[in-house]
């Protein structure tokens, strides 16, 4: 389990390609928990051994090109006393998501279909997702704080596969996307 200090926002979460299991420090996330009152994972990172007090499901969501994907990490450990929420890549893989390297990124697809990124900071892997809070209409903003991917107009422009630079413009004045933001 890596362990980031307080460089990494306490909602974020870290792929880990080491985690053997997906590790949530927030109850409010669960959307499905069974409570637990005896299981103890181990750090190998911090040597220590952390008490989960339950598992469950938590649903996601990642956003990728402006395409918005919605995804349950199962069998979720909960354990507020670990230093970071961790999504294993080994558990991904079980589930046969794919992940891949290209420039400090760390891009996820399934079949053959990207639909979310981790992007690399201080050696650590940070999801760019957002958690579902079950119940409410709210999103914990997770993975985002400290860094922004580029939203420059050359960029948004390959992007949308290479939409000419007035009609993109256009569409960011005219709100006709959500979360279209681009700078100049």
């Amino acid at each position: 389990m890596a362990n980031s200090g307080s460089i990494v926002d306490s909602n974020a979460w870290i792929v880990d390609s080491g985690a053997t299991i997906h590790i949530a420090r927030n109850r409010e996330w669960f959307k499905s928990y069974v409570p637990s009152s005896s299981t103890v994972i181990h750090s190998s990172e911090e040597n220590t051994a952390i008490k989960v007090l339950g598992t469950g499901t938590i649903d996601i969501e990642w956003t990728l090109n402006g395409v918005k994907t919605y995804f349950s990490l199962i069998n979720v450990a909960h354990a507020p006393s670990a230093s970071n929420n961790m999504i294993s890549l080994g558990v991904l893989d079980e589930r046969h998501i794919s992940s891949r390297l290209s420039n400090r990124r760390m891009i996820f697809s399934y079949q053959d279909r990207d639909f979310g990124v981790a992007v690399r900071k201080h050696r650590l892997f940070l999801a760019q997702c957002s958690t579902i809070i079950p119940g409410t209409n709210h999103q914990s903003i997770v993975g985002y704080a400290n860094f922004a991917l580029p939203t420059d107009l050359l960029t948004w422009h390959r992007r949308l596969n290479h939409i000419n630079d007035t009609d993109l413009m256009q569409m960011t004045k005219g709100n006709t996307v959500t979360g279209l933001d681009v700078t100049r």
